[in-house]
């Protein structure tokens, strides 16, 4: 089964923007995306149409199970 990250972040202009990560580590915790949203919203390392990240609105795993029907 496949798994990516998807976090959704709350934009200063109200919007939302979602970045998604292939692969995230299994052990991947709360502590680690409030880390990592932290640093960026101190950076401002990410504009989206030149509004900066605020904050996290939500983030979550999403596993995708691939079966095949023609091989």
């Amino acid at each position: 089964m496949k798994a990516t990250l998807k976090i959704v972040m709350n934009l200063e202009n109200g919007k939302t923007s979602t970045i998604t990560v292939a692969h995230p580590r299994e052990d991947v915790a709360a502590a680690d995306i409030n880390a990592f949203i932290d640093a960026a919203v101190a950076s401002k390392a990410f504009l989206v149409d030149g509004s900066p990240v605020i904050g996290v609105k939500k983030a979550y795993l999403q596993s995708v199970d691939d079966t095949s029907i023609i091989a």
